[in-house]
């Protein structure tokens, strides 16, 4: 006599979601993310903290200001960074999906905020030195630069959630 048992497994079918955690100093900070968020309207990201939120600005103008329900941002761009003003320091959470470093971040002549794509800390001249003799200066919130021209590197390294100021001499399409 052979038995069968059968078992049912129910089938569970995973959806990977990654998290990021952001920190912000009280005041001005400039952050960005490598998370894509299902929701990545601005209302959305910033929810947890809405009520410690002055302003968030753009590269271009403009504004997500709560005070006075204005959003011309909308929703986050991949590649692109932000400055933001809270009223105490912040930590937050974004949700979703990674993006990989080979998105194309297309970048102007003169100034740029530009996002950091990276789960993990690399080194700013590893980075930007396929195109170093267009880039005249990077910046972090902190007064940290990386200044190839004067062989100054008080950057080091970019971070995970940081966004950086970036001046350069003619336009690129930029990637990790």
């Amino acid at each position: 006599k052979i038995i069968t048992l059968i078992l049912s497994i129910p089938l569970l079918f995973f959806s990977q979601t990654d998290t990021q955690e952001i920190t912000l100093d009280e005041g001005w900070s400039i952050f960005s993310t490598y998370i894509i968020p299902e929701d990545n309207s601005v209302e959305n990201i910033f929810a947890s903290i809405i009520d410690n939120i002055v302003i968030v600005k753009d590269q271009n103008g403009n504004v997500y200001w709560p005070e006075y329900n204005l959003n011309s941002i909308g929703s986050l761009t991949i590649g692109a960074a932000y400055h933001i003003k809270v009223n105490n320091p912040q930590n937050f959470s974004i949700n979703g999906n990674k993006v990989t470093c080979d998105n194309e971040i297309n970048l102007n002549s003169g100034w740029n905020l530009i996002g950091y794509l990276s789960a993990l800390s690399t080194e700013v001249e590893e980075q930007f030195s396929s195109f170093e003799e267009n880039l005249i200066i990077i910046k972090d919130g902190e007064g940290n630069v990386y200044w190839p021209e004067y062989n100054l590197n008080s950057l080091i390294t970019l971070e995970p959630g940081q966004g950086y100021q970036i001046k350069l001499l003619s336009n690129i399409i930029f990637n990790y």
